[in-house]
């Protein structure tokens, strides 16, 4: 019911991001059709972003959870506890997603479902690889018995080493992604610094000297550009500027977290700070 909930929830979502996208349209083409359609791109992509965020604070959640989990598995079990009494200790020790898991678990087993069906959805709600992997383990454990507490003790040893190594991995990648936001934000800083300054010089120099040729009765000058050669410099700038934005946004997703489509936020993040700045800047 939870799940049927949060899909009619995202679908809702997704449909008032359409209608503001629409509406954008509709509001801005006839004045500024260039930002009308950069906003209702951006705000289309929005409810994905949005997803793609809650599932990552999702696994990383579950991933750091998983290792107190199995140290409390083991300790239950070491003190006389069967797995699946230890199961159910550990899922009244904390509401987060994990023990909600557990709690569907236990409830699928003590209901009468089939043990392959109930690990299944165990091992879909844990979401991660490592959790598929721990979930595995649980029902070897469930099913076969054996040596509980040294089997949890080792499986513990292992979760605990994968993830510190994730983590000093995230670590030392989060680097990059600063370098790519910190020069984004210089390029685009510039870019309105040109379009602003030296653009409307070169501007008001253009027409200074073809109102200078036209009194001379010469059309000859040294500046050849005109006020649609500026604008459209400055959309090139513009347009420069968010195609840095998709391709360092999925780039940062790429190096990061293994996935272009883990980027899809960071390139939302990114053309939402060039549409201000160059909004602010009175470029759009």
């Amino acid at each position: 019911m939870v799940k049927y909930n949060r899909s009619i929830g995202f679908k809702l979502v997704i449909i008032g991001c359409i209608a503001g996208s629409m509406l954008a349209i509709l509001l801005l083409y006839n004045t500024k059709p260039a930002l009308a359609l950069i906003l209702a791109g951006v705000v289309c992509v929005v409810p994905f972003t949005i997803r793609m965020v809650h599932k990552d604070r999702l696994s990383s959640a579950i991933d750091k959870n998983l290792a107190h989990f199995i140290l409390h598995l083991r300790e239950s079990t070491k003190n006389g506890l069967n797995i699946m009494a230890a199961l159910q200790t550990a899922s009244d020790i904390k509401p987060d997603a994990l023990s909600n898991a557990v709690k569907r678990l236990l409830l699928n087993i003590v209901t009468g479902s089939n043990m392959d069906d109930a690990f299944g959805r165990f091992s879909s709600d844990l979401v991660t690889p490592i959790g598929r992997s721990v979930a595995h383990v649980i029902k070897i454990l469930v099913i076969n018995g054996g040596n509980i507490p040294i089997i949890l003790e080792r499986t513990y040893n292992n979760v605990y080493a994968m993830h510190m190594l994730e983590e000093e991995r995230k670590a030392k990648l989060s680097s990059y992604k600063h370098i790519v936001y910190i020069s984004y934000i210089i390029y685009v800083v510039i870019a309105v610094m040109l379009s602003t300054n030296l653009f409307a010089s070169v501007e008001g120099m253009t027409r200074m000297f073809a109102d200078t040729s036209n009194n001379n009765g010469s059309s000859n000058s040294l500046f050849k550009l005109n006020t649609a050669n500026i604008g459209e410099m400055r959309e090139i700038m513009l347009h420069m500027g968010l195609i840095e934005a998709i391709f360092g946004g999925l780039g940062i997703g790429k190096i990061c977290d293994g996935s272009m489509l883990a980027g899809l936020r960071h390139t939302v993040f990114m053309a939402v700070i060039c549409i201000v700045v160059f909004y602010i800047g009175g470029m759009i």
